[in-house]
């Protein structure tokens, strides 16, 4: 025997001599699957430790059900309301846009003028 082959022949005694980690757990798993499992499992927990978003759904009212995301009170579809701008151009931007619509928009007096003169039909008659 060559000493490449004694060699060969002391590693696989080495590896029969270690222990196998085929049945590392009560479960049977291996160590991987265990520690892909556990994973899953601290996940799932993260989950569910998390509140209900509670924001008023469009389609029927009712409070939505999905768990917030870390750190905030809203779920990732609802988010929550802007801040409004943070640079000094777009808090300008916003300020010209405010007073664009403000110019445009009809004044109170003018539509409550415009709603008293109006004439409403009455019964059976046939509007202009």
């Amino acid at each position: 025997m060559n000493s490449k082959s004694r060699q060969k022949a002391a590693m696989s005694v080495a590896r029969e001599a270690e222990p196998t980690r085929t049945r590392a757990n009560k479960f049977g798993w291996t160590d991987a699957e265990f520690r892909r499992r556990r994973r899953l499992w601290e996940w799932a927990l993260q989950i569910l430790e998390r509140r209900s978003c509670g924001a008023r759904r469009r389609r029927d009212g009712k409070p939505c059900k999905a768990p917030n995301e870390p750190g905030k009170t809203r779920c990732r579809w609802h988010g929550g309301l802007s801040t409004g701008p943070r640079t000094t151009t777009g808090r300008a931007r916003a300020l010209q846009n405010l007073r664009q619509f403000r110019a445009a928009a009809p004044t109170a007096t003018a539509t409550a003028t415009a709603t008293a003169t109006s004439v409403t039909p009455t019964f059976g008659e046939i509007p202009k």
